[in-house]
């Protein structure tokens, strides 16, 4: 019994009131991802907007409605069409990243004039460096 005389209420006031703000904190704070730029084009890269999303899901909302498309839409890297098929990687790519949307039954090819990538040139050091693969400075030209 003597534990019970060494709680001070006060003490135990304050602890419950400091738990209760904490939680509080951070359930506000848990807000969605900033918005990101991108840069997006159409599957024959003739419309190329730049948009902002903080998620996969938003851009592809807004590229559906900006690029007039319809239909189920596929987000891919425009330089060499590797697939953005999950939030997880969404979020890894940088800001202005060059992204395709595909509409059913379209699928990715190079632009007109541009090296063909093959994996042993891509994994050598030299001016292309592996980091330009998912941001490149800029995107393809038209074609």
């Amino acid at each position: 019994m003597e534990y019970l005389s060494a709680l001070n209420p006060s003490d135990l006031l304050r602890s419950v009131s400091n738990i209760s703000s904490e939680f509080g904190r951070r359930v506000w704070t848990s807000a969605s991802p900033p918005q990101r730029p991108f840069r997006v084009c159409n599957h024959k890269r003739t419309i190329r907007k730049g948009l902002t999303a903080a998620t996969r899901q938003e851009l592809l909302a807004k590229a559906l409605e900006t690029l007039l498309l319809n239909g189920v839409l596929t987000l891919v890297l425009e330089e060499d069409g590797t697939a953005v098929d999950s939030e997880d990687f969404f979020q890894l790519l940088e800001d202005d990243t060059c992204l395709m949307v595909l509409e059913s039954g379209q699928s990715w090819s190079p632009a007109r004039g541009a090296p063909s990538l093959d994996l042993h040139t891509a994994a050598r050091p030299g001016p292309y460096v592996a980091g330009n693969f998912l941001h490149p400075s800029s995107c393809s030209g038209g074609g």
